[in-house]
């Protein structure tokens, strides 16, 4: 399952982090997904969450394809109920989405690491699923009001969505490690099984 860690890692590590050269998007979200939803096929048979997680990986890739031509200047400043606006809605909520089913898959597959990030991840959890619904119903009530205030909240809670991002980015990592331990203990489980064995 290391595998499968490493993949749903990188594919995040693309959504969220913009990698620009003249203005342009080297690698685009859509790729990040692709990642994503191979990472998350390989987790099927060991979680229940896995298959949901696989079916919103696999809805973004196709509905993030647009944003390989669409600027995300004309995103930004998207002030009227149009396709953009709309558009850029969906994809908020379908990745925040993928990101609680992901923690959820994190969750179930904790136990079997027999990992002590159980109380961890149910806080970061419960967090990222307060932060992500504000931040909706933040994007869903933009387009009525534009104030500085209003403004000012928005990039707040955008920094605390970046932060949440982060420490789950960082969880995600600690799952391949925790598997990298467990199978350097392997080796020393079976010598010490065949020394026991022979004496």
């Amino acid at each position: 399952m290391r595998e499968a860690f490493t993949l749903i890692l990188t594919g995040f590590l693309i959504v969220f982090f913009d990698i620009e050269f003249n203005g342009f998007n080297i690698i685009v979200d859509t790729v990040g997904y692709i990642i994503v939803a191979v990472g998350l096929s390989k987790l099927q048979a060991h979680s229940k969450y896995a298959k949901t997680a696989l079916i919103i990986a696999s809805s973004l890739v196709i509905i993030s394809v647009p944003t390989i031509f669409i600027t995300e200047v004309e995103l930004n400043t998207t002030v009227a109920p149009t396709f953009e606006y709309y558009y850029t809605l969906t994809l908020t909520i379908l990745q925040f989405a993928l990101v609680i089913y992901c923690l959820l898959v994190m969750k179930q597959l904790n136990e079997l690491f027999n990992a002590n990030f159980t109380k961890a991840i149910n806080l970061l959890l419960s967090f990222t699923l307060i932060l992500n619904t504000i931040v909706i119903a933040i994007i869903a009530t933009s387009i009525n009001v534009q104030s500085h205030t209003f403004n000012m909240v928005v990039v707040s809670f955008t920094m605390m969505a970046l932060i949440a991002h982060i420490v789950f980015l960082v969880y995600l990592f600690k799952f391949i490690r925790i598997e990298e331990n467990n199978d350097d203990e392997e080796p020393l489980k079976e010598s010490s099984h065949e020394q026991s064995r022979f004496s």
